[in-house]
Formats: structure tokens, sequence, C-alpha cells
């Protein structure tokens, strides 16, 4: 029996194994790109996170003064990961002030945002909350002093030390917060 006898069948066949070569790999790695975009792999991985949550996980504000402007602040909230694996934060956190009666006012105003960001083992996180000072010529506010109750998913704290006033009166708010944001938050630089 003779296999690929003439020099046409000969070069016939090994254009088609060359070709086949080289389409073979291409398709192997074109197949991954045709099932999702990167995009959607990424949320697939961000849902099947755990949300951080418990002792290693910590709330703190950022350092420094904020950035200032007349009768208001923002201040960095940061959440870092100080645990072995990474997790996951969505969304904005509920901010609200407490004095030693209860909740003052309403929570911090916040948009509906469900962004999510994976915070990674050592990783920090942040929100802006922009806190407004209320104005003797504004509206009654009737301000009462109070701490920082901070809560995101499962993370909780109280911040003593850095005391805030809130509006008795409900029709007012002077505090708003942002969707979650990966990375720190620079004070005097990370505004919205």
């Amino acid at each position: 029996m003779r296999l690929l006898a003439s020099t046409p069948r000969r070069i016939i066949a090994a254009a088609t194994i060359a070709t086949a070569g080289v389409l073979l790999p291409a398709a192997a790695l074109a197949a991954p790109a045709l099932t999702g975009s990167p995009a959607a792999s990424q949320a697939a991985s961000t849902a099947s996170l755990q949300p951080c949550h418990g002792q290693r996980h910590q709330v703190w504000l950022g350092l420094g003064e904020g950035a200032a402007g007349m009768n208001q602040t923002f201040v960095p909230v940061e959440f870092s990961n100080v645990s072995r694996h990474a997790c996951r934060l969505t969304g904005s956190p509920t901010i609200a002030v407490f004095s030693r009666h209860g909740q003052v006012g309403h929570a911090a105003a916040a948009g509906p945002s469900q962004r999510s960001v994976i915070v990674p083992p050592g990783g920090t996180a942040h929100v802006i909350l922009h806190i407004e000072f209320p104005s003797p010529l504004g509206p009654k506010c009737d301000p009462k002093m109070g701490q920082l109750h901070i809560t995101l998913g499962g993370m909780s704290t109280e911040l003593s030390g850095y005391p805030v006033a809130q509006c008795r009166n409900t029709k007012l708010n002077l505090l708003t917060v942002t969707a979650i944001r990966s990375g720190v938050g620079v004070p005097a630089f990370t505004i919205r």
C-alpha cells in the first residue's frame, strides 16, 4: 500500500496538519472567551465570596482632618480585612449618630447602589462620609452630639472619640455616605 505517493498529496497533507496545529490551540484559547466576558466572570467570583464580617475585619476613620468646606467636612471611613481570605462588601454602610439615649435623627442618607468590592487579605475598602454642620441661619435642626455607629454587612463598630452632631428634627439630615469603593480613602483628596 502506497501512502501519499504523489508530491501534491504530500503538500496538501502537510498543509492540513500545519493548519490544524495552528487552529486547534487558537480555538482552545478562544473557547473561554466565548462562554463569558471577564466582567461576567468577575461578577460571578464576587458573588461567590463570603461577606466581610466578624472580628477579622475592622472599621476605622481615615487619618487626617478630612476635606473641609464651609459648614461641612468629608471623612473617609475605612473597612479593612485582617483575615487570611478575601471577602466581599456591597452597597453603602448604615451610619448613624447615637447618644447615651439612643439614635439621634436619621441614619446617613445613601444612594441605592449595590456596588460590590472584593477586599483581599490585608486590603481596605472605603466610603466617604459627608458631614454638614448645623447652621444657625438654616431651618431648625435641634442638633445633638453623639458617636458614629457604622454597620456594613457583618461589620459593625461604634467610633468613640469622634463626636458628631445630628439633627433631632427628622426633616433634616446632616449626614450622607457614598457607596463602597476599593482601596484606602485619602483625607482631603478622595471626596466622592
